[in-house]
């Protein structure tokens, strides 16, 4: 008989994983329910074939205060950090926006001595393809994946749930969640992720992974280690840098657990240990109990950090068979908690 057993952990992170930081809450879009056939037919009366700097500049100083708003202001607000978007709002005037934006991609062009400035024909292509893929209805005319799209690129890692009925045949966990969508930027930052869940004909962005779920009952931790364990793909660890005002979330499986003679309870202890070493340094230590059901066991821990110091740590799960100490296995993982 194999008397050994191991643990797994398939993801270790911060749900909501360090979420994006919001983009400006001025250019929020309206989410009618509109079909996507309807959505394109929109787009005829847009400026959606603008590729070339010289097409983008000739629209703008062309365009009057509606088209100005619609066509340029809105996706351009999108790119501009805090101290811009005030030095932004501060002018009064349309010809005064209007040069702003000339002069702000002037100044941002990586290359002068090229025909064109590369970064402004990159945020076109991005802007053509967040139009056609991601449509609203309402300016900029891309939804919430539009707006990472736009002003981030392609990215990272992208999960998709289309929704519907849903089946965990290990544990024989049913339900039904709403069409949704996890993306990840690990080319921007470390643990750099977003949420966004369907609205009608257009995804918004969301802080809760609750509101995936159709009937909105996130109680059970076995749903929490579903959709944590579906989205380890697209946010794995190592994360360098944990904040300690956001709640440590691990997902783990124990393999072999009747295999190796574990068949009626074991213990789960985890512990955050200073990288210094030793008990006198031990920042967390918990608990917990559980039966045996199957060979496999799916875990989902939660760790309030908000008392960890910062620096270097081991986060060491340890699982023994209650009724025999000699079975056991860890696993550990050095974090580090940061400002």
């Amino acid at each position: 008989m194999n008397r050994y057993f191991t643990i797994g952990i398939m993801s270790l992170g911060i749900f909501p994983l360090f979420l994006a930081p919001p983009l400006d809450e001025k250019i929020g879009s309206s989410y009618f329910h509109l079909t996507r056939s309807a959505l394109f037919a929109l787009q005829q009366t847009r400026l959606d074939s603008i590729k070339t700097e010289k097409a983008y500049l000739a629209a703008l100083r062309a365009a009057d205060e509606k088209i100005f708003q619609n066509e340029f202001e809105a996706e351009f607000l999108l790119l501009l950090d805090k101290p811009q978007t005030l030095e932004y709002d501060s002018l009064s005037t349309l010809n005064g926006r209007k040069a702003y934006i000339e002069n702000y991609w002037q100044a941002a062009n990586p290359n002068p001595l090229l025909p064109e400035n590369d970064w402004l024909l990159d945020v076109l292509k991005r802007r053509a393809y967040a139009r056609e893929n991601f449509p609203a209805p309402a300016p900029p005319y891309f939804d919430d994946r539009g707006k990472y799209y736009f002003k981030y690129g392609k990215p990272s890692f992208r999960y998709v749930d289309n929704g519907g009925y849903q089946q965990n045949c290990l544990n024989c966990l049913r339900y039904i969640t709403i069409s949704n969508e996890s993306w990840s930027y690990e080319n921007v930052a470390h643990n750099f992720l977003a949420h966004f869940i369907k609205d009608g004909a257009v995804f918004r962005e969301t802080d809760n992974l609750s509101s995936f779920l159709e009937m909105g009952k996130f109680h059970n931790p076995e749903l929490w280690s579903e959709i944590v364990k579906k989205r380890a793909a697209v946010a794995p660890y190592p994360f360098e840098k944990i904040h300690p005002s956001n709640p440590l979330l691990c997902y783990f499986e124990i393999y072999n657990l009747k295999t190796a003679g574990v068949t009626a309870q074991y213990e789960i202890v985890y512990k955050i240990i200073s990288a210094k070493g030793g008990n006198r340094d031990l920042a967390v230590s918990v608990s917990s109990t559980r039966a045996v059901s199957d060979d496999t066991a799916q875990e989902l821990i939660g760790i309030d950090l908000r008392k960890v110091p910062k620096g270097e740590h081991h986060l060491e799960i340890t699982v023994t068979a209650l009724h025999d100490r000699n079975l056991t296995a860890s696993v550990q993982k050095e974090i580090r908690i940061d400002d």
